[in-house]
């Protein structure tokens, strides 16, 4: 009872985190961080009593779990004043200049910024957690993908409500920007493409899973379409409308980048399906040309913009350009001890140049998160965070090979870490809250459902034998 209770609280505060403008206000963040803090103490209470509640073997996680808190650790360390003075940022010895007097600096240029950083990573990573140890049950991991995929889609509708209506509005505060797009509750178009394109993939997958016995058939043959359409169930109706929501939702949202991760996304999804036991290769390809041939219709009669701005994607791309340029920069003057996380914006205002005149916006990220990551942390540590990520995708790939059924966990996870991960290139939808708790969360119960289920729980009997 106490972890459905967890559970379940767990997935409601990802599915509250986009309503207040994704999350990506300091109260809006600051709470979230509390209320999962609040979650991991209840489960760590409830884990003492019974150790049951650790569903994994420490051996299953330990390399994720130490190479993220390596990482943490050192983001902490940069925000303290007792590191060497050598390693402290030059400018606050120029802040001790100024003020005639010494002051207490540290590796970070701002360490409340840094501190503020750390906080969201940890509520990120308990999300992580919590996903991973209570997500284990399948029935616990088809009810977070069930609840994903129509709160995700009750957030599209009521951004194509919003955008078709003509209302400009978010929530109930009028638009600054991107009047012609949708976004729901997010103010950039691209970071609400990119949250749609997580809710297209858990979707898909679902559709996968429910027409798997048709699959099994052959989607390819005649009797498998037979099959498909006799034993066609309402939620699967339900996943269809759900489908074409989003897609209309994601076209309408105008993101190029958005459109092209989630297409990224989708294609890593269904190659993770090729080589999981899950499908067959014909009923892929048919599974594969449904989507192709939903897709385009939804284009054709939506996509009208987003193919016009598709024309037009490299212009205006010098201002990122010189901001990767800038992020170099700040990369070869401090490679090893980084700036501090959340310091960018600090860092932006430092190295500004001519190519930046005084009417020219600052820029408080990089538009990638992999440099911006290199600049704050340093190479090395972002080369820690990144082999964190490159665990779980090893994990996810194994999942998808080996196991014989949930496959479809798996393989979305792939789908929407290759998503987040190519946008990343280009955006920073990642480092928007509600995008980062959506995908803790599904990165969470993927990992879990990764691992057999004839591995023994640690101080627990072990599961059914049989995966």
């Amino acid at each position: 009872m106490i972890a459905r209770v967890i559970f379940w609280l767990t997935v409601a505060l990802v599915v509250l985190a986009p309503l207040p403008f994704g999350s990506n206000r300091p109260w809006a963040w600051s709470l979230l961080s509390v209320a999962s803090g609040g979650l991991l103490a209840l489960w760590a209470l409830a884990a003492v009593v019974n150790p049951a509640y650790y569903t994994l073997a420490w051996r299953h996680y330990r390399a994720i779990v130490l190479l993220f808190a390596s990482f943490l650790a050192w983001a902490v360390f940069q925000t303290l004043p007792f590191s060497p003075a050598a390693w402290h940022h030059p400018s606050w010895s120029a802040m001790a200049s100024a003020f005639g007097q010494p002051l207490a600096g540290a590796i970070s240029v701002a360490p409340s910024d840094s501190l503020n950083g750390v906080m969201r990573l940890l509520c990120y990573a308990i999300v992580f957690w919590l996903a991973m140890q209570l997500g284990r049950r399948l029935d616990r991991a088809r009810a977070a993908w069930w609840t994903l995929s129509l709160a995700i889609t009750g957030y599209a509708i009521y951004g194509l409500f919003e955008q078709l209506g003509g209302s400009h509005m978010v929530l109930w505060f009028a638009k600054t920007s991107y009047y012609d797009s949708a976004t729901s509750t997010f103010i950039n178009r691209n970071h609400f493409a990119a949250y749609t394109g997580l809710g297209l993939i858990i979707t898909l997958s679902l559709i996968a899973d429910e027409t798997k016995e048709a699959a099994r058939q052959g989607l390819h043959s005649r009797s498998g379409w037979i099959y498909f359409l006799d034993h066609m169930r309402p939620p699967l109706f339900a996943l269809m409308v759900a489908f074409v929501v989003l897609t209309t939702a994601l076209l309408l949202s105008h993101s190029r980048a958005g459109v092209f991760c989630t297409a990224v996304g989708i294609v890593a999804m269904l190659a993770a399906f090729a080589i999981s036991q899950g499908l067959r290769s014909k009923s892929l390809l048919a599974f594969g040309g449904i989507i192709f041939v939903v897709g385009l219709a939804v284009l054709i009669i939506s996509g009208e913009a987003i193919t016009a701005r598709m024309s037009e994607l490299f212009e205006n791309a010098g201002p990122r350009q010189q901001v990767y340029l800038l992020a170099l920069q700040a990369i070869a003057e401090r490679p090893l001890l980084g700036t501090g996380l959340g310091t960018f914006e600090s860092v932006f205002r430092l190295l500004r140049g001519e190519d930046f005149g005084p009417s020219e916006p600052t820029y408080d990220v990089a538009h990638n998160s992999y440099l911006e990551m290199a600049v704050e942390a340093g190479l090395p540590a972002a080369l820690v965070l990144y082999g964190a990520l490159a665990v779980l995708v090893l994990v996810l790939l194994h999942g998808a090979r080996e196991r014989r059924r949930a496959t479809i966990y798996p393989c979305s996870g792939l789908g929407a870490t290759a998503l987040l991960g190519t946008h990343a290139l280009v955006d920073f939808s990642l480092q928007i809250p509600a995008i980062a708790v959506t995908f803790a969360l599904i990165a969470g119960v993927a990992y879990a459902q990764s691992w057999r289920h004839e591995e023994r729980i640690a101080g627990g009997p072990s599961h059914d034998a049989r995966d």
